[in-house]
């Protein structure tokens, strides 16, 4: 059975690859359950030896207390943690728990950027959208889609694709991981540029449909992306992009304006790239 500090160390592992609401249900409860049962033995843990009235017990009750019915508010669940580790700091610990302590701060101190960003940007769209009309904010997420979703991801995103489709697994990896130059021009790595292509893209949206159906889009990528198995990676990638385009189509995007990468053509219709981009092994 894992100790609750692993428990914990594996939930903020997963809020570091994506937020709460990017797993699917089962896993959720998983990490809702066991997170929940850890705070719980910890807490038993001090009644059983009288330090209930302890800063250590107010800590694990605020862990406790973000730990929702269906979703954990992650803000509060990272920010308590890190105080739940400098209880542990304070103490005396042997060295297999001393270990896993500076792990789990390694791991805090790593999701805790990308929690805080996350949550404070939607606010930031959410605040400007309020001064804004609906058809202020559609015309704005339009502009978006144009601007970066297509002259910043699609055209790179789609030019891989193309490589994709001819290149040795070898060159692939190379595409992924270095860079690679083909004859469209120099294709710089893949994996440098996934992390921030998602947020560039997504986070700024104030269509919230559309930004969660960006994000799931990106988050089931980035599964196959990052595990690293080059068979699966193509045709990841050849639904990933389609889901783009489709979730742009209907957003009312309605041509393809290319600036750099043009591997099905420029100021062509979207439902054309749709169609080339499906034709693809």
């Amino acid at each position: 059975m894992k100790t609750p500090l692993h428990i914990f160390l594996d939930t903020v592992h997963a809020l570091g690859k994506r937020p709460f609401h990017f797993f699917d249900k089962k896993i959720q409860q998983t990490i809702l359950s066991e997170t929940r049962q850890a705070c719980v033995r910890l807490k038993n843990t001090l009644v059983k030896q009288n330090l209930k009235d302890t800063h250590a017990y107010r800590v694990l009750e605020m862990i406790e207390s973000s730990i929702l019915p269906k979703e954990i508010n992650e803000v509060m669940f990272i920010q308590a943690l890190g105080n739940l580790i400098e209880v542990y700091q304070h103490g005396t610990l042997d060295a297999k728990t001393k270990k896993l302590v500076q792990e789990l701060q390694s791991a805090v101190q790593s999701a805790k950027k990308g929690v805080l960003e996350y949550h404070l940007i939607i606010e930031s769209v959410h605040k400007k959208g309020a001064t804004m009309s609906e058809e202020q904010k559609r015309s704005a997420d339009l502009n978006h889609l144009q601007n970066v979703g297509v002259f910043y991801v699609l055209e790179y995103t789609l030019q891989v694709l193309y490589e994709f489709s001819h290149l040795s697994d070898a060159d692939k990896k190379k595409l992924l991981q270095e860079g690679l130059q083909t004859k469209a021009g120099s294709l710089p790595a893949y994996l440098p540029l996934e992390d921030t292509f998602r947020k560039d893209l997504c986070l700024k949206l104030h269509d919230s449909t559309l930004r969660e159906r960006l994000l799931w889009a990106f988050y089931n990528f980035e599964e196959v992306l990052y595990a690293g198995n080059i068979k699966k990676i193509g045709s990841a990638l050849k639904h990933f992009n389609s889901e783009l385009l489709h979730a742009y189509e209907e957003k009312g995007l309605t041509t393809f304006k290319a600036l750099l990468y043009k591997p099905f053509g420029s100021n062509v219709l979207l439902k054309d790239v749709i169609y080339l981009v499906e034709k693809i092994p």
